[in-house]
């Protein structure tokens, strides 16, 4: 080949190396233009950065305007599964726009937006602004997870879940339980709580702050107390709860009051002032125990003007699907007509030591919805004599709402445990969950509760075995006949 073929072959491969290296950086910048909510494909095995038709369809039917969503981390800190679910959540709607911004170097801006200084701020910590109220969330990262825990069961020799934390009180469990973790006979799971979190504090921010309707729990009548995950289930939902105690006119920011299995009665004058709650409109939610039910004759009073009146009488079941295996006061019923009312249609709900509820003196204007019921093979005890006794088996209703023409409505559950965590956690937080979704139909709002996705990702296990062929494979033949297959080509150029 004389030195001038060569120079030609020369200039062509130097030619085709720059067009290849042009097509290559035009692929790369083509591709840089694609949204990365399309480019980039969440592999994980719950789609950790996915949204759920749930929350589309949420936001298609609430979101009213412009929002603003700030992920501030310094720069090279970025979470990247939570980097890649905003920037999924924004793609949904033109409204909603995703800026992420480096605290050391924004620092005046993000003054200004949150009042606070950007030292007190996390990296990831994410800020939801929207322009109709002027509002403004803020979103702790720590409070995007939550921690399900699980405990060894030593009669079934498997583990079962314990419960679902927020980030606080899972602190607490884990260093009162710390000996359990220590040992092996406990472990935990992060979930990862985006889209309640993002969607609760785009909620905030379009809602009037003068119109955000507060959860009253009542006080001072031996109230089983109300657990911090209810509390925070409350607040991701919007609606802030405090304690209040009947001596004056009930706030009109009142959504609902709610009475939580109280253990002594009310007062003629707090009475009087639930009665005037409902004559406006008002909602009360009243839980109790069959134990203490007929102690509380001025509560029943107020109960009975909505043709509602208990049996102070323990239920049990006798249909094996409808109550927790061995404990057949610890009903398990069907939902269907709580979720045609409420919504949420896909968690159990724990019924423990439920008492009966009637409503034969049915009132006319009043609308009566049996939202729990038994089956009809089940029954109550009473005493005779001193003596248990069984009635005869039949339905049973142990939860009721009752509509008056004036938007007066009282809902009563007759099932003292209800709102006790550990009830919740025997059915996956069932309660608190149809508990957050009453609370919010009573207070006129939709719930923004969805479900939360496990953090940790399948891994592949191989034995010692496996480990050390694909050891073989992947450090010794591969690259072996790599070069092989190079050293055969190079003295083939040689020879010729």
């Amino acid at each position: 080949m004389n030195k001038r073929n060569q120079s030609s072959y020369g200039a062509l491969g130097a030619l085709m190396i720059a067009l290849v290296l042009l097509i290559a950086v035009g692929i790369n910048l083509l591709f840089g233009l694609i949204p990365e909510n399309i480019r980039r494909t969440d592999l994980s095995t719950e789609r950790l950065s996915q949204i759920s038709n749930e929350a589309k369809e949420y936001l298609a039917k609430n979101l009213s305007g412009n929002i603003d969503v700030y992920l501030v981390a310094e720069s090279g800190m970025e979470d990247v599964s939570l980097s890649e679910f905003l920037s999924r959540l924004c793609a949904l709607d033109s409204r909603i726009s995703l800026t992420k911004v480096d605290p050391t170097v924004k620092r005046s801006f993000l003054e200004k937006l949150t009042g606070e200084s950007p030292d007190e701020l996390s990296n990831n910590t994410v800020i939801v602004s929207g322009e109709t109220y002027d509002s403004v969330k803020i979103i702790d990262p720590n409070t995007l997870y939550s921690y399900e825990v699980f405990v060894i069961d030593a009669d079934a020799g498997e583990y079962l879940s314990y419960g679902e934390y927020p980030y606080r009180e899972f602190i607490s469990v884990y260093e009162s339980m710390s000996d359990y973790f220590n040992s092996g006979y406990a472990y935990y799971e992060q979930r990862f709580n985006g889209e309640t979190s993002l969607i609760s504090a785009i909620d905030y921010v379009l809602t009037d702050p003068a119109k955000l309707p507060k959860v009253y729990f009542t006080s001072l009548h031996g109230e089983t107390p109300i657990s911090e995950s209810l509390y925070e289930m409350l607040e991701l939902s919007n609606l802030p709860a405090e304690a209040l105690k009947l001596d004056a006119e009930i706030p009109s920011d009142a959504g609902v009051i709610v009475m939580n299995s109280p253990a002594n009665d009310i007062t003629e004058s707090e009475a009087a002032l639930l009665e005037a709650h409902l004559a406006k409109g008002g909602k009360l939610l009243v839980i109790t125990d069959y134990t203490k039910v007929t102690s509380l004759k001025n509560l029943l009073a107020v109960l009975e003007k909505y043709g509602l009146s208990a049996q102070n009488s323990e239920l049990f079941e006798t249909n094996t699907e409808y109550y927790q295996s061995g404990y057949p006061n610890s009903l398990l019923p069907d939902i269907s007509s709580l979720a045609n009312l409420y919504g949420v249609d896909n968690y159990y709900f724990l019924a423990r030591s439920a008492h009966p509820i009637n409503t034969s003196a049915e009132l006319e204007g009043v609308t009566y919805t049996h939202l729990l019921t038994t089956t009809s093979s089940a029954y109550y005890e009473f005493e005779v004599d001193g003596k248990s006794e069984k009635s005869e088996e039949g339905k049973f209703s142990f939860a009721v709402s009752a509509l008056k023409e004036n938007g007066g409505e009282i809902v009563w559950f007759a099932c003292p445990y209800m709102l006790t965590k550990e009830d919740s956690d025997v059915v996956g937080g069932g309660n608190y969950i149809h508990f957050n979704a009453i609370a919010s139909s009573l207070c006129d709002k939709q719930t923004a509760i969805f479900a939360s996705k496990a953090v940790e990702q399948d891994v592949l296990t191989l034995s010692a075995g496996q480990a050390g062929f694909w050891a073989v494979i992947l450090i010794a033949v591969i690259p072996g006949a790599v070069l092989i297959v190079g050293a055969v080509r190079v003295a083939r150029r040689k020879r010729s």
